[in-house]
């Protein structure tokens, strides 16, 4: 909600029926008081809303035990589905984009949203569809991200495969092939590369360096595609629209 656009509509609202009336007074101030009261009752719930995530947020870090951990995890779900869920109506297209990397039978699972880190005024879906997690711009619906759930220690995981397959070369042309197919209207030739590459792994990034996000980091806007040597998706972001 802009705060400013609210009060420059209230400083420009004119009525059509003449001032001379104290009825027609009466009735303008009605309006802007309504006005007033649905803005400051915004900000009243946003202010609740992010003194209880402060709390929850803390009481996650202090937990001791993964029983604590899992408890207050679950309360930080309830919390932030209550304060940015979009009905299942809504959420519809975004899961149909993701089974597009997924598969159409895919189980998908609405998680939470949160605001996103690279820009705030994007809010962040994030779902479940086996052993990876999909984030979502509810702007747009598009999967700006998707890459293995953390799990618990003993909990089943993803098999990759390792083996020496294929080149950094190669994997540089199937990452290219995969934005290629997801993401047809990004021109790699204007972005500049940054890659990094972990034993048996690698991580093929493209930044825009012309501006900065709002990450602590100050990242620049990016997209990138991640491979294990044996071929297998490590890590799909797209985080230049941000």
């Amino acid at each position: 909600m802009d705060i400013k656009k609210i009060f420059l509509k209230i400083k420009k609202f004119r009525p059509n029926i003449p001032f001379k009336s104290s009825n027609n007074l009466i009735i303008l101030l009605a309006i802007t008081l309504i006005i007033l009261i649905s803005v400051f009752g915004f900000l009243f719930q946003k202010l609740n809303k992010k003194n209880e995530l402060d709390v929850l947020t803390e009481k996650y870090k202090s937990a001791k035990t993964q029983e604590e951990k899992d408890s207050a995890r679950r309360e930080l779900n309830q919390l932030l589905t209550r304060a940015y869920a979009r009905t299942p109506k809504d959420r519809q297209p975004a899961v149909d984009r993701i089974k597009a990397f997924a598969g159409n039978n895919a189980q998908i699972e609405y998680l939470y949203g949160f605001p996103s880190i690279y820009n705030k005024e994007i809010i962040e879906e994030y779902y479940r569809a086996g052993f990876d997690s999909y984030i979502i711009n509810v702007n747009t619906n598009d999967v700006i991200k998707t890459t293995e759930m953390i799990h618990k220690a003993g909990d089943p995981q993803k098999q990759y495969d390792w083996t020496p397959k294929y080149s950094r070369l190669q994997l540089e042309k199937m990452a290219r092939a995969f934005i290629a197919k997801y993401e047809p209207g990004v021109d790699l030739s204007r972005l500049t590369p940054n890659y990094a590459y972990h034993n048996n792994r690698s991580i093929f990034r493209w930044e825009d360096t012309s501006r900065q996000l709002e990450d602590p980091n100050k990242s620049y806007p990016f997209i990138e595609v991640g491979y294990t040597t044996g071929g297998d998706l490590l890590v799909y972001a797209n985080y230049l629209d941000f």
